[in-house]
Parts: C-alpha cells; sequence; structure tokens
C-alpha cells in the first residue's frame, strides 16, 4: 500500500495563508477590472467629450425635446369612460433637461395652486430599452413609477410592472397607463386605468399642455 506524502506544518500554514489571501484579493481585484473598464470613460467626460457608453441614452432623451419648455396644463376627469370631461384649474408648469440631459424634469410653477401636483422625472435605461418616470403628487406622496417606449408618435408607459398601484376598493389595486404624444406648442396626455392587470384600459384623466414659451 503506498502511503501519500504528508504536507508539513509549514507547507500546510502557507497554502491556509495563500487561499486567505486570495479571498482577500478577489473583491480588490474586480474593483481594479471595474476601474479599467470605467477610466475611459471618466477621461472623457473630464475632457468634455460624451463617454460611448453615453451615446444611447442621450440619443433616446433627445428624441423627446419637444416635451421640454413652459407650459400651461389643463387637466380634465372622467367618471364615465370619457363620455364627460370636467377640467381642473389650469397650472403652469415647467419641463427641463437636468443632470447632463440625462434627465426630463417637470415641476408645476405653483404648488399652493388649487389640486394636486405632480412633481415628475423622466429617464432612459439603455440596458433594458425602456423609459422610465417616476411621478410624485403632494396628496398622497406616492411615489409612482412607470416603465415604456415610444410607439408612433406616442410616449407610453405603464405602471403594471412596478405595481405601484392605487387601492380603489377592498382587495382592489388600480394601474395606469400614460400616453404622451411628442407634439409642440399643444399637445395631450391621456391617462388611462386599469382594475385588471392591464386586460382592459378605460380612460380617466387628460391633461392638455399648451406651450408658454413658444
Amino acid at each position: 500500500m503506498r502511503w501519500l506524502p504528508q504536507a508539513s506544518p509549514r507547507s500546510a500554514s502557507s497554502w491556509w495563508a495563500w487561499s486567505a489571501s486570495a479571498k482577500t484579493q478577489r473583491p480588490q481585484l474586480k474593483s481594479v477590472v471595474a476601474l479599467f473598464v470605467l477610466l475611459p470613460c471618466l477621461v472623457l467626460a473630464q475632457e468634455g467629450q460624451v463617454p460611448p457608453v453615453s451615446v444611447v441614452p442621450l440619443d433616446k432623451m433627445a428624441a423627446l425635446e419637444v416635451l421640454a419648455g413652459r407650459w400651461t396644463m389643463t387637466v380634465y376627469s372622467t367618471e364615465d369612460d370619457g363620455e364627460n370631461w370636467t377640467p381642473a384649474p389650469s397650472q403652469a408648469v415647467d419641463i427641463q433637461y437636468r443632470h447632463k440631459n440625462f434627465l426630463l424634469e417637470e415641476t408645476p410653477s405653483d404648488l399652493e395652486s388649487p389640486g394636486f401636483h405632480m412633481h415628475t422625472f423622466l429617464t432612459y435605461d439603455q440596458y433594458r430599452g425602456v423609459y422610465r418616470k417616476a411621478a410624485l403628487d403632494d396628496i398622497w406622496g406616492i411615489l409612482d413609477l412607470y416603465e415604456g417606449d415610444i410607439d408612433d408618435g406616442w410616449l407610453i408607459l405603464d405602471n403594471l410592472k412596478s405595481a405601484t398601484f392605487f387601492p380603489v376598493g377592498e382587495n382592489q389595486w388600480r394601474g395606469f397607463r400614460l400616453r404622451m404624444e411628442l407634439k409642440s406648442k399643444q399637445r395631450w396626455m391621456w391617462i388611462d386605468k386599469t382594475d385588471d392587470n392591464g386586460q382592459s384600459w378605460q380612460p380617466a384623466f387628460k391633461a392638455e399642455y399648451v406651450a408658454l414659451d413658444r
């Protein structure tokens, strides 16, 4: 019977030391690799050039340029699926590019005006291929999250994936879909509702935007 040579205590302790050192260095190695990947982008950004990784989201956000500006917004609501519409008082809103044009921010000009007000942020996620909008109201305080894309001149987003639904009854939740017309000077945004997780949609609100600075 052959016996395998036994490792000396010294060699065994050396192996354990190497193993522990390797485990400790793995996160450091990942950090070094990430640094080499990001470094060219950081250098280009410092030189005022657009890094390659920024091209797609900036192009996608540029496609929404018609939304930017100062607008008078009038919101209409319906209780009979669009047969009749009731307008709320008009209010001024400001939509501007922020964060080096990666973000479109919509803010109400006067939070003290009648009705509820929305503060929204619109961006593009290049890794999932979707626009994403976060909308915060000043009544319920819910940060609603929408995702979607441009289709035939309309930006269409819904909150089905995020499931940031609104309660409308016992064990009943309502989702919403935004359909934003990509036009300048005068445009509409339709807000549709669903109580069956997107199987059917009905009109709930519509908002008319009229440009103040064009």
